[in-house]
């Protein structure tokens, strides 16, 4: 009997494809374009003048080097991201988002998949201005939602992640599309309206292929890609019947004014993903206290949630669900390549019409 192929860890894929493009670089001879300016000012390449350059070949044996180096690198965005989802636990654990969630399940019975376009929507717009990475720790937030409309954990983490990713993807008006087009000597927003195309096509596209999983998944369970895996994220709302405490209100009220205060400060202050961490310190102190919590237990929870977001910090991804790689690339494979098409077809258009 055949041994069904089983997806590796994510590290292995990735050291695997350091390895690969190692090996490339004694192979494939280096060379350049060189730049000039146009008579508009602008600097561009010279389609002719490529010439080879000497290479400078990496070997594999590097690697390690190199992983510890983008490591340290990377610090702030790991430190940042094992704070954010610690302080999120802290709230998670006063159950907060179980009584909401529970009474939303109620409330929405029968109407859960209009949902999913309105979440998908309102995320990417935040995706607008902010990056995913921000709300890698939001993911249990989004799997409970998910799972108390009657879906799974991919689906909470498609709306948020997917939703932000359309958003920031799109670029539409976003402060990194002004930095680049500066870089490239364009216009600042220039080309807005064909991003607004691209924005509005992602969204709708994402939407019904969401949308259409989702539902396959609440008639009949056995059809998610994480159906008995153990690990993925789990919120029984049949057991977990939490009513909604006076004590509830002020802790999710607390929560929303630190998601407020976040946003406007990356927006209006263009604070970095650490910088935002800290709201989540003041989040989880506040949360934690308001709810009765000691601080001991404050920190024991903060420190679980930081726990639960490792495999996520190393890889900047998907983990904080306890989704693995495979699991989450039979869910967003196709939808990635519908993006690419999508994408490329929109370019192919723009360079048809003149459109820069």
């Amino acid at each position: 009997m055949k041994k069904k192929f089983k997806m590796p860890h994510a590290f292995v894929i990735i050291i695997a494809i350091l390895v690969l493009v190692s090996l490339m670089t004694y192979v494939i001879p280096g060379g350049e374009y060189d730049r000039y300016k146009n008579d508009e000012g602008t600097t561009v390449v010279d389609p002719q003048s490529f010439h080879y350059v000497e290479s400078s070949p990496v070997g594999p044996w590097e690697i390690p080097t190199y992983i510890v180096k983008a490591l340290i690198q990377q610090v702030d965005i790991i430190v940042a991201l094992l704070v954010i989802s610690g302080g999120i636990e802290v709230v998670i654990q006063t159950n907060v988002f179980h009584a909401f969630c529970g009474k939303l399940a109620q409330a929405c019975s029968g109407k859960q998949k209009f949902f999913i376009p309105v979440l998908l929507l309102l995320f990417s717009f935040i995706g607008i201005t902010q990056a995913s990475n921000k709300f890698v720790g939001f993911a249990p937030i989004g799997v409970m939602l998910a799972i108390s409309l009657g879906y799974d954990a991919v689906v909470g983490i498609a709306i948020t992640l997917i939703g932000i990713a359309i958003g920031f993807s799109a670029g539409t008006f976003g402060p990194t599309t002004a930095v680049a087009q500066t870089i490239a000597e364009l216009p600042a927003y220039s080309g807005a309206s064909m991003r607004v195309v691209a924005h509005v096509v992602l969204l709708v596209v994402s939407a019904i292929y969401i949308v259409g999983y989702a539902e396959k998944v609440r008639k009949d369970p056995t059809k998610s890609v994480v159906y008995g895996d153990s690990n993925v994220m789990k919120f029984d709302i049949v057991s977990n019947t939490f009513e909604i405490e006076k004590r509830h209100w002020p802790v999710m009220a607390a929560f929303v004014a630190g998601i407020v205060v976040m946003i406007f400060g990356c927006i209006k202050y263009g604070w970095s993903l650490s910088t935002t961490s800290i709201v989540f310190i003041w989040l989880a102190l506040v949360a934690g206290l308001i709810y009765g919590y000691t601080p001991s237990q404050i920190c024991e929870y903060f420190v679980k949630g930081s726990k639960n977001m490792v495999n996520s910090a190393l890889l900047v991804g998907i983990g904080a669900a306890g989704i693995t790689y495979d699991k989450w690339m039979k869910f967003m494979g196709k939808l990635f390549l519908i993006w690419v098409l999508i994408s490329v077809v929109l370019m192919m258009v723009c360079q048809v019409i003149g459109y820069a």
